[in-house]
């Protein structure tokens, strides 16, 4: 199947590259060797960066390390850029190119997918590289899959390193067949205040930069035993065993809203966010993981209204709208 997909790549008009986290190059297609005129074999197991100049700059540097460590894609235009890959001889003045860069997570390798569409000579076709990247994933997903790797796939946000949704679903479904770890437990969604703006004024990497510190704040501000998680985008989830009294809560509310607030230094940017949490401390209402995670995020959205940067408890014994009453601000 290996060879197959080999065979594939090399079959067509578009460069294809991957490199590893170490940025070796581990494949290079038959097209590749058209267009620098540099053959695999001299390609395969050396450094990006040695077979072609261009990627010396820190500007290409800094796009690789986006996709390799944070998951990020980045489409370079020709009109920008120009080309990236130029042949060892002949006229390189009108070569045009544009690259695509793709993450692939393997298992536990992170890969980096580059496309180089030569368009010096036609019009470059998007749609061919986002079928290509997805058949690839495809077929290494189905080579490399074991039990155990997808379950680590399944459970971890690539991004924060966290639990993600799947994990803290079925962390809650089971916390439900356990009555004794569910009656001393409770909820906390956290959806942070100005995230937007973060991402507007800097760039979606300024963005995932400050998720993966948030994240780091929040692991480091609860005990060993609770379980911190991204839903994804902004929203976290942090599930607390053994809560002894509300007072205990207001505690850990207290502490995030506080550690959140304060500003962040990243590559020399001071980022200034808050939070709004919503807590939901489990009673017998609550039926299932579902009605668990809604009560807590109408208590995050009821902070929101009340002016954001804190946290509030949802008292559920208080029956929300039909009677007029809501969550308990603290």
């Amino acid at each position: 199947m290996i060879e197959l997909y080999k065979f594939a790549l090399n079959s067509i008009d578009i460069g294809v590259i991957i490199i590893d986290s170490s940025q070796t190059i581990t494949f290079w297609n038959e097209y590749m060797e058209r267009i620098s005129q540099i053959h695999q074999s001299e390609a395969l197991g050396r450094k990006l960066s040695e077979i072609c100049e261009t990627f010396k700059k820190k500007l290409y540097q800094d796009i690789i390390e986006s996709a390799l460590l944070y998951n990020q894609s980045r489409f370079c235009s020709s009109k920008l850029h120009k080309a990236f890959v130029y042949p060892k001889e002949g006229n390189i003045e009108n070569i045009r190119q544009n690259m695509n860069i793709k993450p692939a997570m393997i298992g536990d390798e992170t890969y980096a997918i580059i496309q180089i569409d030569d368009i010096t000579a036609q019009v470059s076709n998007e749609y061919k590289m986002t079928s290509l990247i997805n058949e690839l994933k495809k077929g290494y997903l189905e080579i490399k899959e074991s039990e155990q790797i997808n379950r680590q796939l399944a459970r971890r946000d690539p991004l924060t390193k966290l639990a993600n949704r799947h994990a803290i679903m079925q962390l809650l479904d089971n916390t439900f067949k356990d009555p004794k770890t569910l009656q001393s437990s409770a909820l906390l969604f956290l959806d942070l205040d100005g995230f937007k703006s973060v991402n507007d004024t800097y760039g979606h990497l300024m963005g995932d930069n400050l998720l993966v510190r948030v994240a780091g704040i929040l692991k480091s501000k609860v005990r060993k035993d609770d379980v911190v998680a991204r839903l994804g985008g902004d929203e976290f989830i942090i599930f607390i065993s053994n809560i002894d009294s509300i007072e205990s809560l207001e505690t850990i509310g207290n502490k995030l809203v506080s550690e959140i607030a304060k500003p962040i230094l990243i590559d020399g940017t001071m980022i200034h966010v808050t939070v709004s949490i919503g807590i939901a401390p489990y009673d017998d209402s609550i039926k299932n993981s579902n009605d668990f995670i809604k009560v807590a995020d109408q208590a995050m959205y009821c902070a929101k209204r009340e002016g954001k940067n804190k946290f509030v408890i949802y008292d559920k014994k208080i029956e929300s709208g039909s009677k007029g009453k809501g969550p308990l601000t603290k």
